[in-house]
């Protein structure tokens, strides 16, 4: 791809079935709808200069098993609701070979909310996620995301919102920088596969993460402090 696009737009690359690889440039900083649409990439590293990413960029890419984000959702400023969850990218549609995610989040009406919830197809092929830019994870990221297996969050990330982790019943492994100060309501409640959580602090710092009782991470867990990946 040229290194002076600063877009890839709607419908630009969709149903290239033969298309298993691409490289986004630094140049870029927006994927519009259906960009990457049922095309047959393997996995793709969007870039840290992205800014945007819109509904159904990735809907129908049946064959991604790995995917890297700067952030969870449409933007990196998307403070919440269904445009903050990690399945909007693929978008609400079913196809051969996707896997229905019904993810949480939090609807506010006015200072007060509840939890309501949407369906996203998410590839059932897709097993690890890479965050490198996101500040926080909010209510109901990852929530749903039930094949998925490993998940490593960037260093920038200091809040995991209630559910982020919700009912993500293969992960078995998730990476944690040290920047986390708290940790919401069943975050991993569900997760009954984790057992690594490799964390970039020490144990003193993640003793210290606000929400950790209430976070229902699994007794058989295994916490790898100063860990790298985290």
């Amino acid at each position: 791809m040229n290194y002076n696009v600063i877009s890839i737009g709607n419908y630009a690359f969709r149903n290239c079935s033969a298309l298993t690889s691409i490289t986004i440039p630094n140049s870029v900083s927006s994927i519009g709808s259906y960009a990457f649409a049922f095309t047959g990439l393997t996995s793709i590293t969007v870039p840290d200069s992205v800014i945007s990413i819109a509904s159904y960029a990735f809907a129908g890419c049946r064959a991604l098993t790995g995917i890297t984000l700067p952030f969870v959702g449409t933007s990196k400023t998307e403070i919440g609701g269904p445009y903050a969850l990690f399945g909007v990218i693929f978008g609400r549609d079913n196809y051969t070979g996707g896997t229905r995610a019904v993810q949480w989040f939090r609807a506010y009406f006015g200072s007060v909310y509840t939890y309501d919830y949407i369906d996203y197809y998410i590839p059932a092929s897709l097993r690890t996620v890479i965050i490198t830019d996101a500040s926080a994870l909010r209510s109901g990221a990852f929530s749903n995301c039930v094949a998925l297996t490993g998940i490593t969050i960037s260093g920038s990330v200091s809040d995991i919102g209630d559910r982020a982790f919700y009912n993500c019943g293969a992960l078995a492994n998730v990476a944690i920088p040290a920047l986390v100060t708290s940790m919401g309501e069943s975050a991993f409640y569900g997760c009954g596969s984790l057992t690594d959580i490799y964390y970039a602090g020490s144990e003193g710092q993640w003793n210290a993460v606000s929400g950790l009782a209430e976070a229902y991470i699994p007794e058989g867990a295994t916490i790898a402090y100063n860990h790298a990946g985290g």
